[in-house]
């Protein structure tokens, strides 16, 4: 099909973002713009009906947008859709899986390693560094020394070893830490750590690690694998750190070991349930540093979105295969 033959669908937030990069890098397409009230095709209002989108982009601003839900609906119930490309790494939801068996080919992205390997570091280092200490003295006008550990000759496990767990090893590997990766299979190709080991190899090795950062999906292999037993297998004075799924942790073990001094701290960007209920003891655990699944939050991810969108619809108005797709059509 060439570019003419193909409408794409957005949302007016997207459209609003990155509408003058888009139109500029595909002057002949045709713009299906989605908001909470109407449909406009090149500044037209159009009919429900009539739409007929055959490509819809789920952008980070349109994900978070007023008219996110009359976005997925049209998704889902025009037969015309071919591809879906969004911006996020990881589609657990069933929409993804709903328009994968109505024929569309659906693309995930790798975009969020960048800002969350960024992210961790910095809660590592805010949990080694102290830097309330350094306030404190600092209110009190007290020249007093503080000693601080460092991530220099520390070792890190990191579970996980696609975009946001390699973007993790090469952060930490820069500042000097020894790092061991954890994959299904080991290939002889994991460049960016130093050591790579199998997820049932993983409890053995867990005494020699400093921090445990998990950036994995879930899965019936990862889920519940956090439990006592494993937290009694790590250092005392050790960092967990999990921005993959919250069903991976036990949170009622990992509390009870928090409680215990088992482990040292806890930093969660995710939880089993989300939003996290304003009871859950995350909120205000001294051990734990949670935040409200924010850690991909790096403003530079927009500008790539756009790009990986607007290249992916370069490969389709040419016959070829979008890049990244995760459900092919059935």
């Amino acid at each position: 099909m060439s570019t003419a033959d193909h409408v794409i669908q957005l949302t007016d937030a997207d459209w609003l973002r990155h509408g003058k990069k888009l139109a500029a890098d595909h002057p002949d397409a045709t713009w299906l713009i989605v908001d909470s009230e109407r449909l406009t095709m090149d500044h037209e209002l159009v009919d429900w009906g009539a739409a007929r989108p055959t490509v819809a982009w789920f952008g980070f601003d349109g994900l978070q947008s007023s008219a996110r839900r009359r976005h997925f609906q049209l998704a889902r119930t025009a037969p015309s859709l071919q591809f879906a490309l969004t911006s996020y790494a990881g589609l657990d939801d069933e929409f993804w899986k709903e328009l994968h068996s109505n024929g569309t080919l659906v693309t995930n992205a790798h975009l969020s390693g960048p800002p969350i390997s960024q992210f961790i570091l910095a809660r590592v280092l805010e949990h080694y560094h102290q830097p309330a200490r350094l306030a404190a003295t600092r209110g009190a006008k007290q020249w007093s020394h503080q000693p601080y550990r460092e991530i220099d000759e520390s070792t890190w496990i990191v579970v996980g070893l696609g975009a946001i767990g390699t973007g993790v090893a090469r952060k930490a590997s820069g500042c000097g830490a020894h790092v061991i990766g954890v994959r299904r299979a080991v290939t002889g190709d994991e460049a960016q750590v130093d050591e790579a080991i199998t997820l049932d190899q993983l409890p053995d090795r867990l005494p020699e690690a400093d921090v445990v950062v998990f950036a994995v999906p879930d899965s019936p292999a990862t889920t519940d694998l956090v439990d006592a037993a494993f937290l009694a297998a790590m250092r005392r004075d050790a960092a967990l750190v999990n921005v993959g799924r919250g069903s991976l942790i036990v949170e009622d073990d990992l509390l009870a070991a928090l409680d215990a001094d088992e482990i040292g701290v806890a930093i969660l960007d995710v939880a089993r349930e989300e939003p996290l209920p304003d009871t859950h003891r995350f909120w205000d655990h001294p051990k734990v540093m949670f935040s409200p699944h924010t850690s991909a939050g790096g403003l530079n991810r927009h500008g790539r979105s756009a790009q990986l969108f607007s290249d992916n619809l370069s490969r389709i108005f040419n016959d070829e295969t979008p890049e990244n797709p995760y459900f092919s059509p059935a």
